[in-house]
């Protein structure tokens, strides 16, 4: 179909060898990754079943081991969609999977997530499709109180820990127009090819157990983080249009 044709896209240049067909995730710079999604009024509607869709597939791809949030594809939904397949958990040491608390899970998709209670405290990679091939070392809660909806308006609850909870925060934030790097240990940011050792100076591994709260130290990891102030779309709108009337007058 004409249509199908249009949305399929090669992201091999992106993600090294790997085609993934489907809508092609922003890149940071857009301006909609820097917008607060709308939460979603009505789930019947058919943007949101064609964007539950997109994001379970990105996640059955196995390239999307952060998360990933509707906004990364064009769409300014408050839903999102985690979990990893069995192949891509398998691809890593046993340390690794030990050490980040990865296990293989079946996507799931939540729709206007609230995250509460956080605690603990780790810091490892991450990464994300706005930021191809590029990691940053990011300071997460280890542990997360879930609230949100089904794709069918069903209401869901439950407790996240370890890179479940790391997913959860991340795409929560995507949705809140903040990307990982926005919050990543700036001398940590590198090629995800690079396997070099970290400076000293940047935090690695768990810090505060799971269960215990997060200490006065590592309390950065909770604020929003400096940058750019908000955008609102709509005021930006409007000086455009103020713009083109004045240079229509003269």
């Amino acid at each position: 179909m004409i249509w199908k044709q249009k949305w399929r896209v090669e992201v091999e240049a992106f993600f090294g060898g790997f085609s993934f067909s489907g809508p092609a995730a922003l890149l940071a710079g857009r301006l909609l990754l820097r917008l607060r999604a709308k939460e979603v009024q009505d789930f019947g509607s058919p943007e949101v079943s064609a964007a539950a869709k997109e994001l379970q597939e990105a996640i059955d791809s196995g390239k999307h081991p952060c998360g990933i949030a509707a906004p990364q594809f064009g769409r300014r939904l408050r839903i999102i969609a985690f979990g990893e397949p069995e192949d891509e958990i398998k691809k890593l040491t046993a340390a690794a999977r030990w050490n980040q608390g990865r296990r293989a899970s079946l996507a799931k998709v939540l729709v206007n997530p609230v995250l509460k209670r956080p605690t603990g405290v780790a810091f490892f990679f991450e990464r994300s499709a706005a930021v191809p091939k590029y990691e940053g070392v990011v300071g997460r809660a280890l542990q997360v109180e879930v609230e949100a909806f089904d794709v069918n308006g069903n209401p869901v609850k439950f407790v996240a820990e370890n890179w479940q909870a790391r997913q959860l925060q991340h795409a929560v934030d995507v949705l809140d127009g903040i990307l990982y790097v926005d919050r990543m240990e700036r001398q940590s940011f590198r090629r995800e090819a690079v396997e070099d050792e970290l400076a000293t100076s940047v935090p690695y591994g768990s810090k505060v157990e799971i269960g215990k709260p997060i200490t006065k130290e590592y309390a950065r990891i909770l604020r929003p983080p400096a940058g750019p102030p908000k955008l609102d779309l709509k005021k930006r709108e409007t000086s455009a249009s103020r713009l083109k009337a004045r240079s229509s007058k003269r």
